[in-house]
Parts: structure tokens; sequence; C-alpha cells
């Protein structure tokens, strides 16, 4: 197994199942698909994954500082609720942006 990690960090929002729809399509169309890239003309690809964004460390840990204001001044207290420790934070964003 690699050790390796992401070359860019990100995620990725895709919509549930569309890529078994577009696999699917593909598999039954009756007619003749090129070789090639000709399968592409079937289903649109930004239908499979509509966008992705990248969040750096600095900024998950200024967004962790930002919730805990608002907590202490009583803006948005259903956040406390949810609350972490900056330690639980960042290994969240280590699991969702940094890892494999």
């Amino acid at each position: 197994m690699s050790r390796s990690y992401r070359k860019f960090p990100g995620r990725k929002f895709n919509s549930p199942g569309m890529k078994n729809i577009a696999n699917r399509k593909v598999r039954r169309y009756k007619g003749e698909i090129a070789n090639g890239k000709g399968y592409k003309k079937l289903f649109d690809s930004w239908d499979i994954c509509d966008f992705s964004w990248y969040q750096p460390r600095e900024d998950a840990i200024a967004s962790w500082y930002k919730d805990q204001a608002e907590i202490a001044n009583g803006v948005n207290s259903w956040k406390v609720k949810y609350q972490n420790t900056l330690d639980e934070e960042l290994a969240m964003w280590k699991k969702d942006y940094y890892c494999k």
C-alpha cells in the first residue's frame, strides 16, 4: 500500500449516483459509439462532478477561531452542540483534505 499523500489536497462534490447513471446510459445506447471519446457526447461530464474546492490548513484554523468568537458572543448558538477542539478540527481537516 502506498504511503503517499494527495498531490493537491481538496474536496469534490459528486452528485450521488450520477457516474452510475452516466455509465448505464452509455452501456444501453443502441446506436454506434465512435472509438475514442465518442461516449462523452452521450452524457455531459459536468453532470458527474459539479465543483471542487480547497481549504488550506490556515483557513481551517481561522474559521475555527471565528466560530469560537461567534459562540462566545452568543451568535450562532447552535454551533455549541457541534463544538470541537482545535485538535479535533485539524484532525478532521487532515482526514478530508490531506490524507489519501
